[in-house]
């Protein structure tokens, strides 16, 4: 456990700098704008429908720059030790190839997304604050109610924090496989790829009437867009937000009903499609790692 936690901490310790700054200076940029730039608001705009509907909107944008991130990044994670001949460094320890491989993907597929997610929530709430400020004015924002806005920010947090947990699950697969292809075939494993995925898979469901594939790609990004964005598609709940007196009470209710909903995703015949992709995109990563590392050792001895 305490060799895993090092490895963790090798990675916070190379891209964990990188990843507070993807944080953190779209939060200064956009407070710089709001406060020296004009913000014109239309006469139907609402101040808790402006404010709830920011602080989300400015989180899953966040969240999408950050998994934007995390899926470049991911092409050359697996060649990286070799590439700067470090490996020869972690091959002098007793570090497992399991566990050498499962801490990059842990903290660049999980983690550091959730990382990105957990500041985005309240640096969202700040901005929708700075907007509602400059397009109602200060004195707006003493007729919020606050008790039930802080009810859905609180409930809303949650639930965003909990999509991007999700979001790791269903995009793992494409990212794992990203990785193993760049890792086998260098700079044109991962052009290959997306030409197997588009190209092969549009031949397939046109002229063989097999859509799997497409169906696969199709379905993974479906449900990570779902995860990231709580109620999605859900109207009624945004004309109720433009009420001039919003009613917020039911509002928490349905964001746990959401979440509960992208929970039973988890038990569908297509996660388990994820789950064998994902332990696929693994397995040729580790073993890549392992050759790799094995070929390196022959190298130097000879």
């Amino acid at each position: 456990m305490q060799t895993f936690q090092t490895l963790l901490l090798r990675e916070w310790m190379q891209h964990g700098r990188r990843w507070w700054l993807i944080a953190l200076i779209p939060l200064v940029i956009s407070l710089l704008a709001l406060q020296f730039g004009q913000v014109q608001l239309g006469e139907d705009d609402h101040v808790v429908a402006t404010l709830l509907l920011t602080s989300c909107v400015y989180a899953a944008v966040m969240a999408s720059v950050g998994w934007g991130v995390a899926y470049i990044q991911s092409g050359g994670m697996a060649r990286r030790d070799w590439q700067d001949r470090s490996i020869e460094f972690w091959r002098s320890l007793p570090v497992p190839d399991a566990s050498a491989v499962g801490a990059t993907v842990l903290m660049h597929l999980v983690l550091l997304p959730l990382l990105v997610m957990a500041l985005a929530v309240p640096s969202g709430l700040v901005v929708g604050l700075m907007v509602v400020a400059r397009g109602f004015g200060w004195s707006a924002l003493a007729g919020v109610p606050w008790h039930e806005v802080a009810a859905v920010v609180g409930v809303g947090a949650l639930r965003l924090l909990l999509g991007s947990l999700l979001i790791s699950f269903w995009v793992a697969p494409v990212a794992l496989l990203t990785m193993a292809a760049a890792a086998w075939l260098k700079r044109w494993g991962v052009p290959l790829l997306w030409i197997l995925w588009g190209l092969g898979g549009t031949i397939l469901a046109k002229v063989y009437g097999l859509p799997q594939i497409l169906d696969t790609v199709q379905t993974f990004a479906q449900r990570a867009g779902s995860a990231l964005l709580p109620l999605r598609g859900r109207q009624d709940v945004l004309s109720a937000l433009v009420q001039p007196q919003p009613d917020l009470s039911g509002l928490p209710a349905l964001l746990g009903q959401d979440a509960l909903q992208r929970l039973q995703e988890l038990a569908s015949g297509w996660a388990a499609v994820a789950v064998l992709l994902s332990a696929l995109g693994f397995a040729l990563v580790f073993h890549f790692h392992r050759e790799g590392i094995e070929f390196l050792s022959q190298v130097l001895r000879g």
